[in-house]
């Protein structure tokens, strides 16, 4: 589905031009997430107090703490990087550079822009929940997840877009890829 007018901004991104680069980045922060910390700080803070009010901790109690401390911390960790973090893509022609951060994060990827051969987004269905995932092809047919993880369908596809201008890749179906099951589904309509 070729398009030469550009898609608009989806809420939340930006997009800085500079030179040949262009930068598109969002913030992952969502109202959500401050209920998500207030729950942290009350769940974990309260194991904490109640062993601090044991004289003298036995190994079974230690051990006990430990066990429901440490799914804490992990939830801690994913919601710290959620209220922080902030996605940011540079690509110019000689490549793309994801990066996200304050927080360390994995899925940070440097790939050069002549082993790209095409970009494509696909709607991931788990359950009642739906995300948007960006993929490319290389050189040599295989596929790389880009990014895992877009809210809305006009996120992906304006990205998609985006970065296809930028690296000069033209855009060509690719089977199950989310812009040619939108093209049919509003042909059907």
């Amino acid at each position: 589905m070729e398009s030469d007018s550009k898609p608009a901004l989806p809420e939340g991104f930006r997009v800085e031009e500079y030179d040949a680069t262009t930068t598109l980045s969002w913030r992952w922060f969502h109202g959500g997430h401050v209920l998500m910390a207030v729950l942290c700080v009350a769940c974990n803070g309260t194991l904490l107090l109640l062993y601090s009010r044991v004289s003298e901790p036995s190994l079974l109690v230690t051990l006990g703490l430990v066990l429901f401390l440490l799914p804490g911390a992990v939830v801690s960790y994913i919601t710290l990087a959620s209220l922080l973090n902030t996605t940011r893509i540079e690509a110019s022609r000689g490549g793309l550079r994801i990066q996200h951060g304050p927080v360390p994060w994995f899925g940070n990827l440097t790939l050069s822009g002549r082993e790209l051969r095409q970009l494509y987004s696909r709607k991931i269905e788990n359950k009642k929940l739906i995300s948007y995932k960006l993929f490319a092809l290389d050189r040599k047919g295989h596929e790389v997840v880009l990014l895992d993880h877009f809210d809305t369908e006009e996120q992906v596809l304006y990205a998609e877009q985006a970065l296809e201008r930028v690296l000069a890749i033209e855009d060509r179906p690719v089977e199950g890829e989310l812009a040619l099951h939108s093209a049919r589904t509003s042909k059907e309509a």
